[in-house]
């Protein structure tokens, strides 16, 4: 019998290869939607590193037709940039960098004046395109901002109003630290500012419960699919469990039971949300995992126990809690970690 390859090409292998639709993911759509609808010209959200708040503004870019909705018609279009962290900063290259991540071409010699009117004409474009009179701007990472580009996106704002198109901005702040209070986003700017852009405020949260563990995993036996619509993820790595009934959905309570026991024996408290970022990583190492195994059937608590030392979900855990690990608990990181690592080998 010939030996199935493993294709490199694979999305799940690439960086940002694929997204996925999240409860987490849909409360971010509702939160935009919702300040849309109360008339506001922006809104903002915050999370720690690590939670999937980047993909999330990738995939509602993606998908604007399907949810930047109301009254079942199309209420604008979305796109994505991420504020940079240059040290000169001035209206020029703030221009420079809009006009880059939005996809325009370059043009060095223009003076901000003029990179501001070809953004604008280019936002002007994208909704005269798709019929509708919004333009929604994700900017991550917005704790770079400076008052000079709040400025300049003021006065972006104040075009395309004259001009009867709304320019809806959704700032999207990174905090390492727990328990962010919402006056550290917008105390420190004008009240005008504050009226036009920061009435309104929510936490990106990583998913919480069994049930959005759940949601995330269906994925994987559907929407996420490769090469074809009949190949999605979960097929493509266990082929002949999955023809036989098996989902990666049904590993729901025996994952999170692991994951649980994990936290336990090391000494982690048991509710903390499950980031992204760790969360697809796992996934990646259990649906490789299965590919590797010559007659599979469905995970154990071993698999997904190794799974986790392997993308380093509880040095990533550790440093979430603000907490430093025992000795004893250290102990136990490298017993799992030796036992994962010959597992590993005898995939190889």
């Amino acid at each position: 019998m010939a030996v199935r390859r493993l294709d490199p090409d694979h999305p799940l292998f690439i960086e940002s290869g694929y997204r996925i639709n999240t409860k987490p993911v849909e409360r971010m759509a509702d939160f935009v939607l919702y300040n849309i609808q109360q008339g506001h010209h922006g809104c903002s959200l915050y999370s720690e590193s690590g939670v999937g708040k980047s993909t999330a503004q990738d995939y509602l870019v993606e998908t604007d037709w399907r949810w930047l909705v109301e009254d079942g018609r199309r209420a604008g279009v979305a796109r994505a940039i991420v504020a940079t962290s240059d040290a000169c900063r001035s209206p020029l290259s703030f221009w420079h960098a809009l006009s880059h991540q939005l996809g325009m071409p370059r043009w060095s010699s223009a003076r901000p004046h003029e990179l501001r009117a070809r953004i604008h004409n280019h936002m002007r474009a994208a909704c005269g395109h798709a019929d509708v009179r919004r333009y929604v701007l994700f900017i991550d990472s917005a704790q770079r901002l400076t008052n000079l580009e709040f400025q300049c996106l003021e006065d972006l704002d104040n075009l395309m109003s004259k001009d009867r198109l709304t320019l809806f901005l959704v700032f999207v702040y990174q905090s390492d630290r727990q328990g962010i209070e919402l006056g550290d986003m917008w105390q420190h700017h004008p009240s005008h500012v504050v009226r036009r852009w920061f009435l309104d405020s929510a936490p990106f949260l990583p998913l919480a419960a069994r049930d959005e563990v759940r949601h995330a995993l269906s994925r994987y036996d559907g929407a996420a699919w490769w090469p074809t619509e009949d190949m999605p993820f979960s097929r493509y790595f266990a082929t002949d469990a999955f023809d036989r009934g098996w989902r990666l959905e049904s590993e729901t309570e025996m994952i999170c039971d692991a994951v649980s026991a994990l936290r336990r024996e090391v000494g982690l408290p048991e509710h903390s949300g499950w980031p992204m970022c760790s969360f697809t990583s796992t996934v990646r190492n259990l649906l490789t995992n299965a590919w590797f195994q010559q007659s599979f059937e469905r995970f154990t608590p071993s698999d997904v126990r190794a799974a986790l030392v392997h993308v380093g979900y509880l040095r990533t855990e550790f440093i979430r809690m603000r907490e430093k690990m025992s000795d004893k608990a250290i102990a136990i990181i490298e017993k799992i970690q030796n036992t994962a690592n010959q597992v590993g080998g005898s995939n190889e």
